[in-house]
């Protein structure tokens, strides 16, 4: 920045200061108001499942922990029913902790895989057969 030697010059680079200083000042308000709509929990959410969508490795390892405490939370209920017993309770405690580290198997994981695979993956439509095929 070269020296300022007048008052014209001084006035022209108070005006130039405030013109920067005004930019950076809607600048920071606009950036205040972006960073306060990621912080909605909608907005949270929204980018969270779009994160998981996005990284398979992270969607696998939801997918399996998922499974994994659903099937030691339902193998607890069938172990210890409706019952009130300390005893049952314990024994399902232990049995659901137990299926739980089963399920970090990887034959199970496959296993796991398979079935999600097979109830939920999209169905192709069988092309029409063609007049030459013989149908039984």
């Amino acid at each position: 920045m070269k020296p300022i030697t007048n008052i014209h010059e001084l006035q022209e680079a108070i005006r130039e200061m405030e013109l920067v200083q005004m930019h950076r000042k809607q600048a920071l308000l606009k950036q205040i108001d972006v960073t306060k709509q990621s912080f909605k929990p909608i907005n949270l959410i929204k980018s969270t499942l779009r994160d998981l969508a996005g990284d398979k490795h992270s969607r696998n390892s939801l997918l399996q922990t998922a499974a994994s405490i659903g099937l030691g939370f339902l193998t607890k209920n069938m172990v210890t029913g409706k019952s009130a017993s300390a005893a049952k309770n314990l024994l399902g405690g232990l049995v659901e902790s137990g299926v739980q580290n089963l399920t970090s198997s990887e034959t199970i994981q496959a296993y796991l895989k398979a079935i999600y695979k097979n109830l939920f993956a999209k169905k192709h439509k069988d092309a029409a057969p063609a007049a030459n095929d013989v149908v039984e």
